[in-house]
């Protein structure tokens, strides 16, 4: 035959059961807090190191800013259209869109190209808009 439990056996069940279910659960979020603490830590991580690399690539380009557009070796006819348009650094040309540059007379696609072909050994490109 068997024994029926008593209430305060169903009620220290309960009571042992809930104290288990508070500890798993503060162990869960401890291990939650760790592993989002070293996901946030990764992150900031590499934003910073990314960070790092666009300054350190600003840096670098920056200083070509204020080269003649003679650094760029293009033709001196090519050279001669650009100063006529006040273009006398590559910091000028590099305001300039693809369109506008040829709206300059004497500039046509292979200009064009000697030109977007030179600002890319400096890793530079015309406006887009």
């Amino acid at each position: 035959m068997k024994r029926a439990m008593g209430t305060g056996n169903i009620e220290k069940i309960r009571q042992k059961l809930s104290v288990e279910m508070d500890k798993e659960k503060r162990r869960l979020e401890q291990i939650l807090d760790v592993s989002l603490n070293k996901f946030q830590k990764e992150v900031t991580d590499a934003i910073n190191k990314k960070t790092q690399q666009c300054i350190e690539k600003y840096k670098k380009i920056s200083t070509y800013f204020s080269y003649p557009i003679e650094k760029l070796e293009l033709k001196k006819s090519i050279n001669g259209r650009l100063r006529r348009e006040n273009i006398h650094v590559i910091a000028d040309l590099l305001e300039r869109t693809e369109d506008g540059l040829s709206q300059i007379k004497g500039i046509g696609k292979g200009a064009l190209y000697q030109i977007k072909k030179a600002l890319n050994k400096y890793g530079l490109n015309l406006r887009d808009y």
